[in-house]
């Protein structure tokens, strides 16, 4: 079968010929139908300083964010049958070790990561473990439940940001994860989401057809952030730029007692101001993947708003153009691009 691989450290990514997957015990077989280009996936094949830790997992298959079908079922399965359309959980641990054991499964020291450190989606088939893959609805088209796990990201990010409703809320770069966090921030209740970014027109457009009360883009020669914000005037903060320069802006529009929130990877160290940060009472938190009650929030979110949250699919290709649809998304031609490995 036809996959996508990242196969050195270095930048790029190729089209192979894989085996199809052998499934095991508690396992099941899924077929691809559709599966998003992620900005991880681009800093990944763009060989990013932070994605080190992938090396010993090369070659691998990419592709994290994917839905499909059950194919076929391992020993012991239950709860499934084949041809059930289901969403995918990357992310699974052991059980068994003691931060599995205190609920903490995202830090588990044997943690896996489907499209990162084993095989992933941007493939024909993809094994994964049962209790992984979440039921989802006949009637949900493919590219909407892709969405399924960025939407999640989101959602732990406004979870660990402690947005409450009526609450001014900020996000810094409309990048999949921001807008997700936007979106998922309206839902929570926030009295208004402003998102904000440079030169890009398409995604800040898209964060309208979102609910996004607020956009600022800040065009090169145009005023400054502090043109559009005032200082101190917001109650959270969420930096989804991956650039330490925001992680300043970010702590100055925040209210005494203010919470911001990085959810971006950082290329190189940040640096701020510690005094007034400890004056102003002000916290700092990160934000990074997402568990179960993350899912379970988002899922039911997906078939009452897929028709906003369709303006975030750009593009929907075969599999076969894999490449170019990772040129497009660095040049920024589009918002997200959906592979679907079904498609001719």
């Amino acid at each position: 079968m036809l996959a996508l691989q990242k196969t050195e450290p270095a930048f790029g990514a190729v089209l192979a010929d894989r085996p199809e997957p052998a499934i095991g015990e508690g396992e099941v077989l899924v077929q691809v139908e559709a599966a998003g280009i992620c900005g991880s996936d681009v800093h990944m094949y763009e060989w990013t300083p932070g994605y080190e830790w992938l090396i010993p997992a090369l070659p691998v298959t990419m592709g994290h964010e994917f839905c499909g079908r059950v194919a076929r079922l391992g020993p012991g399965v239950s709860g499934l049958a084949e041809g059930d359309p289901v969403v995918v959980m990357p992310s699974y641990s052991c059980g068994t070790c003691e931060r599995c054991r205190a609920g903490k499964p995202d830090t588990c020291a044997e943690r896996k990561s489907i499209g990162l450190s084993v095989d992933g989606g941007f493939a024909r088939f993809v094994r994964a473990p049962a209790r992984n893959c979440l039921p989802i609805g006949e009637d949900l088209p493919p590219h909407i439940a892709a969405l399924a796990e960025p939407l999640v990201v989101g959602d732990r990010a406004v979870q660990i940001g402690a947005v409450e409703a009526g609450q001014d809320v900020v996000v810094l770069g409309p990048g999949i994860i921001g807008l997700a966090t936007a979106f998922i921030a309206k839902q929570a209740g926030a009295a208004s989401v402003t998102i904000v970014g440079k030169d890009d027109p398409l995604r800040l457009g898209i964060a309208r057809e979102l609910g996004v009360d607020r956009i600022v883009d800040l065009a090169d020669g145009g005023p400054t952030l502090a043109d559009h914000i005032a200082e101190r005037s917001v109650d959270r903060v969420f930096e989804a730029t991956g650039f330490g320069e925001s992680i300043t802006q970010g702590l100055g529009l925040l209210k005494d007692y203010g919470i911001l929130t990085a959810i971006g990877i950082h290329a190189a160290p940040a640096s701020f101001d510690v005094t007034p940060f400890v004056r102003r009472k002000l916290q700092m938190r990160g934000s990074h993947g997402a568990g179960r009650d993350s899912w379970d929030r988002v899922l039911p979110l997906l078939p009452d708003h897929q028709n906003a949250l369709g303006a975030i699919v750009t593009h929907q290709i075969p599999l076969g153009e894999a490449i170019e649809g990772f040129e497009m998304s660095r040049r920024r031609e589009a918002c997200k691009v959906v592979i679907r490995p079904g498609m001719a």
